[in-house]
């Protein structure tokens, strides 16, 4: 049962006063460490968006060895090519939790939910073809590739899971 749904029925159910105000403080208190948790979303991702425009003009691109020369380039000037998809995928977030702020029933957080999975889908699938990473080593970078992979795959199964639930109403 939602809070919304546990709101109404506080409100319907006839109870003593303090199980009452217990029910409904319980409710507003989950309401409000949502919010706050919407809050911290929108503003790790203006940080994170900030932050990955920002990689390349920072010249921030890989390590640097015991002397203080840069070893290999781990960021390549392809990173240019994915900031479309991660910009994109970003914005979404944050218009979600934004929505959420104002308006957070059950079927709509999972709504969301559901609709941020598909553009982090889009931002692992072009992070995999782009692939705007230099590792130093084939393998290494073989691996991370599956791990792409293997990251879209468990978001696709995550995104299928969220909207079952969402179809059924079931809650956990």
């Amino acid at each position: 049962m939602s809070d919304e749904q546990k709101l109404d029925t506080v409100t319907e159910k006839p109870a003593t006063e303090p199980e009452l105000l217990l029910e409904r403080e319980e409710v507003q208190r989950k309401r409000a460490a949502r919010k706050f948790g919407y809050v911290v979303a929108i503003v790790v991702n203006l940080i994170l968006m900030y932050v990955f425009n920002n990689l390349l003009r920072w010249d921030w691109r890989g390590f640097w060895g015991p002397s203080g020369v840069l070893t290999w380039p781990i960021i390549t000037p392809r990173w240019a090519d994915i900031l479309w998809a991660l910009n994109l995928s970003i914005s979404v977030s944050i218009f979600s939790y934004v929505l959420l702020l104002v308006y957070d029933p059950l079927w709509l957080r999972r709504l969301a939910e559901i609709i941020r999975n598909l553009f982090g889908i889009l931002v692992l699938y072009t992070l995999y073809a782009v692939f705007p990473f230099d590792l130093g080593y084939d393998m290494v970078d073989k691996i991370v590739r599956w791990a792409l992979l293997l990251a879209i795959l468990g978001t696709v199964l995550g995104t299928v899971i969220q909207f079952f639930k969402m179809v059924t109403g079931k809650e956990e």
